[in-house]
């Protein structure tokens, strides 16, 4: 008999909100109500909860929250009409209807046992509206606040205005109650993230918090400022870069995974194409000392000679010859030693510049008319 007298008092309540007086109702609004009330006299219970649940979302009226929680009600919906029955206590707690409720509420919770539990939740800064796995649902209230809700996981959702949205994932026991504390950035000091990643299914870390698994299709939002990104896959080496994100802007990290294999056989070509401008510098290096060992024995003899020419001794051809021999030598050394430094001094430069080249050189003699020889090196770089 109680429970039939709530029913009937429920009833009256909501005929009393439906027909209560508006000021400066919106469009929105009133087409809502209008639906809403249309759907409840032909009761199309579920319908006009949702109708209600659109007007409440273009003017947050705390009667609107019994009205939905009654639809539900006589829908079948006994745990979302307490949720809402439960936010009209929330938002007018005040009400002198209030006791009437939490009366109604308690003859409902005895149909489905004391299964609820608490979730706390508090947002930095405060007042934010807060939603609970879907924002079509609607908004639970402002934070701070405390939801009431049955055992399992749900996504706590924060939205405020000039702040980036936040969401968090609770778990919520039979035997104990949750908290949710969320973390609102201003949309001034954030910008973007955008993964571009080579392999699938790496693990992807920014600022040593896990994002997620390759790809990640999602831009994500950070702060202004310089992030730490790590990037892991069994079998392939790890990635890590530091990434500075402006305000207000994307960023695009291009990750490109290596196994082990390919940056030993990269380390090794490296190597290799280093090696060869060295060599052939060095060995430029010893033939120019070659060249100035032999002009060393040339200017001797040619010291020598000239000083039999001014004291009038006989010279000998075989002298003459002799030093035309080591002046030509010292001429060929010189050359194709400087030809070597050079040609390898080029060789690195290239390399340094990222210039391909083709790893082959070579020298010949070009003979002159007047019987000397010149010296030609060439090759591709």
């Amino acid at each position: 008999m109680k429970y039939i007298c709530i029913r009937l008092l429920g009833l009256f309540f909501v005929l009393t909100f439906m027909t209560s007086p508006a000021l400066a109702q919106s469009a929105e609004y009133k087409a809502a109500t209008q639906k809403a009330r249309a759907a409840f006299k032909a009761r199309e219970y579920l319908e006009a909860a949702q109708h209600f649940r659109e007007a409440f979302e273009a003017e947050s009226r705390g009667a609107l929250l019994y009205n939905i929680g009654i639809c539900y009600e006589k829908a079948g919906q006994i745990t979302e009409a307490i949720t809402f029955y439960q936010r009209f206590v929330d938002a007018v707690p005040g009400s002198a209807k209030a006791p009437l409720v939490q009366r109604k509420m308690a003859a409902l919770r005895e149909q489905v046992g004391s299964q609820y539990r608490s979730i706390n939740v508090t947002t930095t800064p405060a007042g934010a509206d807060i939603y609970v796995d879907d924002r079509a649902r609607g908004s639970m209230g402002k934070s701070p606040l405390n939801v009431r809700l049955l055992p399992g996981t749900y996504t706590i959702i924060a939205d405020l205005k000039a702040h980036e949205s936040a969401e968090k994932k609770v778990t919520l026991g039979k035997a104990a109650d949750a908290s949710a504390s969320l973390e609102l950035m201003r949309s001034s000091e954030v910008g973007t993230i955008k993964f571009r990643i080579s392999e699938r299914d790496a693990d992807v870390m920014l600022d040593r918090k896990r994002v997620g698994r390759s790809p990640i299709k999602a831009p994500v939002r950070v702060k202004v400022g310089t992030h730490e990104i790590l990037v892991m896959r069994e079998g392939f080496v790890n990635w890590s870069q530091s990434v500075q994100v402006p305000p207000g802007q994307l960023v695009e990290v291009d990750v490109q995974l290596t196994t082990e294999e390919d940056q030993l056989q990269m380390e090794s070509e490296a190597s290799s194409g280093n090696l060869w401008p060295w060599v052939l510098t060095g060995s430029g290096v010893a033939v120019a000392a070659g060249g100035i060992f032999t002009g060393s024995m040339a200017k001797t003899l040619h010291d020598g000679l000239t000083d039999k020419s001014q004291n009038q001794e006989p010279i000998a051809a075989s002298d003459i010859d002799t030093g035309n021999s080591l002046v030509l030598i010292t001429n060929v050394l010189y050359g194709v030693g400087g030809a070597m430094i050079a040609g390898g001094v080029t060789w690195m430069v290239l390399d340094s510049m990222g210039i391909g080249r083709s790893e082959s050189l070579g020298a010949a003699f070009v003979p002159t008319p007047d019987g000397g020889a010149l010296v030609q090196v060439g090759g591709q770089f």
